[in-house]
């Protein structure tokens, strides 16, 4: 991944505590649900500023590990976990990709993977974190789906994908069913968090374009924000939405 991505994804994440569109009441009543103990060990995949890892190392008192590639967020979610964790080995933060990350086989109570599919397609994701969680073990899967089983072909060809890119929502739980997960758990964010989301991505970055007008980077970013903001609201508002899923092992 380039430095001008890890650029744009820091910018637009900014004020994202959770980098997905769920409010917290419904992202702490899942962790709620995963009921660890003190020596439980968590791993999240893409851990981003580190905020969910952290949080369920906050109430448990658990150990954990999370995977980041981006130096910006990985500096972020160092920062963080320092102000907030009693324990200076309770996290650990890899500068890895996921692809790259050799681990035992059910090494971990909890794998985390937020909106992103760190090892190709969403499958073999699910059958990867499989192999990493112990039996009576969570996945916790945040994905986008697809609102219609027939999206609008335009929106297709912005997104630069095929209509297999995304399941729907009843689709990422019967797949999940098939790759031997038992969903124990689902929701899914309503349009007013998405939109909140999307909105806090563009404030953010309207924001860095005010006050960085001669960065290197600041005219492609403006024009990737302002092409995804038009077609957020004219398809993918309608198109797409998002979910998180518990899955026990």
């Amino acid at each position: 991944m380039s430095m001008y991505a890890f650029k744009y994804d820091s910018i637009a994440h900014a004020e994202h505590e959770v980098m997905a569109p769920l409010s917290r009441a419904k992202v702490d009543h899942v962790l709620d649900l995963l009921g660890l103990s003190s020596d439980a060990r968590a791993l999240d995949l893409a851990a981003g500023k580190g905020e969910l890892l952290i949080r369920v190392l906050e109430r448990y008192g658990c150990s954990g590990d999370g995977l980041e590639s981006s130096p910006l967020f990985n500096a972020a979610a160092r920062g963080e976990a320092a102000s907030r964790l009693e324990r200076e080995d309770q996290i650990r933060f890899l500068d890895l990709d996921p692809m790259d990350f050799a681990v035992d086989a059910e090494t971990y109570d909890l794998v985390i993977c937020i909106g992103t599919r760190p090892f190709g397609d969403l499958r073999e994701t699910m059958r990867r974190a499989w192999a990493m969680v112990h039996t009576g073990g969570h996945l916790l899967l945040g994905e986008w789906h697809w609102n219609n089983a027939e999206p609008d072909p335009r929106y297709i060809d912005f997104l630069g994908c095929g209509t297999d890119a995304y399941e729907t929502h009843a689709g990422i739980v019967a797949m999940a069913t098939k790759e031997s997960f038992t969903p124990i758990y689902t929701v899914t964010a309503a349009i007013d968090e998405i939109d909140h989301y999307e909105s806090q991505s563009m404030t953010s970055i309207e924001r860095w374009l005010r006050f960085n007008p001669g960065d290197a980077h600041a005219s492609p970013i403006r024009e990737r924000s302002r092409k995804w903001r038009d077609a957020y609201l004219e398809w993918g508002r309608k198109e797409l939405g998002f979910g998180l899923y518990l899955l026990l092992k």
